[in-house]
């Protein structure tokens, strides 16, 4: 029943984000560029972009967020914080032609949650140390993050987004993707969850777990890396491959569940 639920609510994000593609206006970046410092923001501790927008965000002593583009972009931005989170949109849905799009750069002391929809860029640039972290993609979102410490780092990707985890260390990561989400992540977990219910894959090859939970549900793969143990659950068509010797535990299909002949 819990896959049942899963599976609808990621379709019918996905027919929420048909929708509102086709209601987008199309603009064209015009005026001389310019930047533009907010200066009235209440403190957050949370990024969420909607719209076709690039946002990089740094940790720093000192929060400052700064929209770069030309004058009639930077004039139809919406950038508020509500909740503590720092919401990143456009005043109306709009789709940007041309490369001079909006970007905002991002200074913040403290972050515990990012999320990206519709057709926006997420980067964080450099490191950032957090007790837990929460990211989230959806629709066309696509999200890169450099270098994350965390304790605890949990991530959801959906519809057609991707995220993109360069260097992570955690002690517990859990991931999810659906629709056609695709997910990659390199670096060091302590243990680590994953769970495919997308058509694409997951590559956490370069990412060093000492115990790892791996199920797929749809035909998208996943390829992990165990030190000590793993338990794996093919369930559908994607296949699971797993490099290391871990000690093993299999259900499902177990044909789709084999080692990459890769064991340093």
């Amino acid at each position: 029943m819990i896959k049942k639920v899963s599976i609808l609510i990621a379709f019918a994000a996905l027919g929420v984000f048909c929708a509102l593609a086709a209601q987008a206006e199309s603009v064209r970046g015009e005026g001389r560029y310019v930047s533009q410092t907010l200066t009235q923001l209440t403190p957050f501790n949370a990024v969420e972009v909607h719209g076709d927008i690039t946002v990089e965000v740094r940790q720093a002593a000192a929060q400052q967020v700064t929209l770069h583009g030309r004058a009639n972009l930077v004039a139809l931005a919406d950038v508020r914080v509500e909740n503590n989170t720092l919401m990143v949109d456009y005043k109306r849905p709009l789709r940007v032609k041309g490369k001079d799009g909006l970007r905002v750069t991002v200074f913040v002391p403290q972050l515990i949650s990012v999320t990206v929809r519709h057709d926006g860029k997420v980067r964080l640039q450099g490191l950032f140390e957090t007790p837990q972290m929460t990211l989230n993609a959806a629709d066309e979102g696509e999200m890169t993050v450099a270098h994350l410490k965390t304790d605890t780092a949990r991530v959801q990707v959906m519809n057609k987004a991707d995220i993109d985890i360069e260097r992570l260390h955690a002690q517990m990561l859990e991931a999810a993707t659906f629709g056609k989400a695709e997910l990659e992540v390199s670096g060091y977990a302590q243990s680590a969850k994953f769970t495919n219910n997308s058509t694409q894959d997951i590559d956490a090859a370069n990412l060093r777990a000492e115990i790892v939970h791996a199920t797929v549900n749809n035909k998208g793969d996943i390829e992990i890396f165990a030190t000590k143990t793993l338990q794996a659950d093919a369930n559908a068509l994607g296949t699971i491959t797993y490099h290391g010797i871990p000690t093993l535990t299999r259900e499902g299909n177990l044909k789709k569940i084999k080692p990459a002949f890769d064991t340093d």
